[in-house]
């Protein structure tokens, strides 16, 4: 707090030079000077009855005080305090005075100006302000690239904000406050708030708390604040703690393969030849084994889809066009990728249609449809077709004997 520290053995007020005129001190009494009359603080020893007239604080005459102590050494009227006749009269700032009543308020002992209801509501605001810039800034966790995550903060480094950020985000916080939070504080006039006002109420915030640097118009919290007090959410330390995973993983993922690739190089440098044959076989190799992934996956698509059209076809009660087959059963294998049902149906149906070629229970037919001349297939074998009906459910339809119609 600003104002005098000195210790009141007398208590009496401490006396202050004047900064208001006596109109101006009369408008804060509704335009009335108080004016008591008192004995003269010079002949109170010699026991006298002279009266004299003298301005004095209502507050200060109802507690039987009508003078300052020690008037020959005055002080300046503290930070933010107005004084008239030796006594410090109240507490008044031009921009502080915009939120509202009773933000500052005169100290019990008249020595000193201090925060008022509301003026320690606006203050804990700001420090709660600071401390969410601080735990956002430290739980945020971004992507740098590469695979490797960082956090924005640092838990025993301190957040600096300006005045005017912390002004910003308090504001935004009272507005969307919870409503018995703003009810509590719906006399204070929170859209009044900036950056000057936060810089003027610096003067009450606790230095244990908050570090203010005035000439930068910063605040952050102090560092022992962030060691000991701060709390950081559950789901905060989860991401703290899989960000440094994620940074162990990457930084043993990264020393391994510089380790490998410049042993390889170290190895390349000596013998050149070596590692060059070496090289060439393990990429031959890589090579084989893609190939072969590959093929098994074709072959696996081809026995599939030849599967579905035997089943389609041993199913309906006449033949299928055979374009019509294909994309019926390409639809249903790859319902949502367009480029899989056409890679499907230039590279792996065509196989299928080879293999159908050779099979004798289905019978290969060109009909008239449209005034164009279609392939169709009709599955002729009885047995075979009366033993897959009794172990297949159609895929396609409900009904265990679908039409044309239904399978088109």
């Amino acid at each position: 707090m600003n104002g005098s520290s000195l210790s009141n053995k007398t208590g009496l007020p401490q006396c202050f030079y004047d900064t208001l005129k006596q109109r101006e001190t009369a408008n804060i009494y509704d335009g009335k000077l108080p004016i008591y009359e008192v004995a003269d603080a010079e002949n109170v020893e010699e026991k006298s009855n002279v009266k004299v007239s003298k301005f004095i604080p209502p507050v200060l005459y109802e507690k039987g005080i009508s003078s300052c102590e020690n008037d020959d050494d005055k002080r300046w009227c503290p930070h933010f305090g107005r004084c008239y006749g030796g006594f410090l009269v109240d507490c008044y700032h031009s921009s502080i005075s915009k939120l509202g009543d009773d933000v500052l308020r005169v100290s019990s002992d008249h020595r000193s100006c201090e925060l008022g209801e509301s003026g320690t509501i606006i203050v804990n605001q700001l420090q709660s302000t600071l401390e969410r810039i601080t735990v956002e800034d430290v739980c945020t966790i971004q992507y740098r690239g590469f695979g490797f995550f960082r956090s924005q903060g640092d838990r025993e480094k301190p957040v600096v904000a300006t005045f005017s950020d912390i002004a910003k985000a308090t504001i935004d916080a009272m507005v969307n406050a919870p409503t018995e939070k703003f009810r509590e504080a719906s006399s204070i006039k929170w859209d009044s708030l900036d950056a000057s006002i936060v810089a003027s109420l610096s003067n009450f915030i606790d230095a244990n708390i908050i570090d203010i640097n005035k000439d930068k118009w910063t605040a952050q919290l102090s560092s022992e604040y962030l060691k000991n007090r701060i709390y950081l959410p559950f789901g905060c330390w989860l991401r703290l703690f899989s960000n440094q995973i994620l940074q162990l993983f990457w930084s043993v993922l990264t020393t391994v393969t510089f380790s490998a690739l410049r042993y390889y190089f170290r190895l390349l440098w000596k013998e050149p030849t070596y590692c060059i044959l070496v090289t060439m076989i393990i990429f031959l190799l890589f090579f084989i084994r893609r190939k072969r992934s590959i093929r098994a996956k074709r072959r696996n698509e081809v026995s599939e889809m030849r599967e579905l059209a035997y089943d389609m076809l041993a199913t309906a009660e006449d033949s299928y066009a055979v374009l019509h087959l294909r994309d019926t059963i390409t639809h249903q294998m790859f319902p949502t990728s367009l480029k899989d049902r056409q890679r499907a149906s230039a590279e792996v149906w065509p196989k299928v249609v080879n293999e159908v070629k050779h099979d004798s229970r289905i019978r290969k037919i060109e009909k008239n449809v449209g005034g164009l001349r279609t392939l169709h297939w009709e599955w002729i074998s009885v047995p075979a077709k009366k033993k897959r009906r009794s172990s297949i459910f159609s895929p396609l339809s409900r009904s265990p004997n679908p039409n044309k119609n239904d399978l088109l």
